[in-house]
């Protein structure tokens, strides 16, 4: 889901995402969803996209203790050139099983 906002003068896309763990089409959807903005971002004249959400994708590059297959995809098929992972210093997931950073 996108929704456009509009804040100090400036258009931002927002969208949100949920990627269900071991849904083997996750990583495809997320790309189109991707290619989505790109379209949305240029029509409205964004100046730029956030994309948050529970992506169940576990990475060394978001400081996950381990690595998943939706980091692995992840990390091979998003473009760098445009998109950035930003994740918070802890753990967004805690349970008496451990911990990790899938949420972003």
């Amino acid at each position: 889901v996108w929704e456009l906002l509009c804040l100090q003068g400036k258009k931002l896309l927002v969208g949100n995402i949920y990627l269900k763990l071991e849904y083997a089409k996750g990583t495809k959807d997320l790309l189109h969803m991707l290619e989505k903005a790109e379209s949305l971002r240029a029509k409205h004249k964004c100046s730029g996209t956030i994309l948050m959400g529970d992506f169940n994708a576990r990475h060394f590059l978001w400081n996950d203790s381990t690595v998943n297959t939706y980091g692995l995809r992840l990390t091979d098929k998003l473009d760098w050139t445009q998109y950035a992972v930003h994740s918070a210093p802890g753990p967004s997931f805690v349970s008496s099983n451990g911990n990790s950073h899938i949420d972003f």
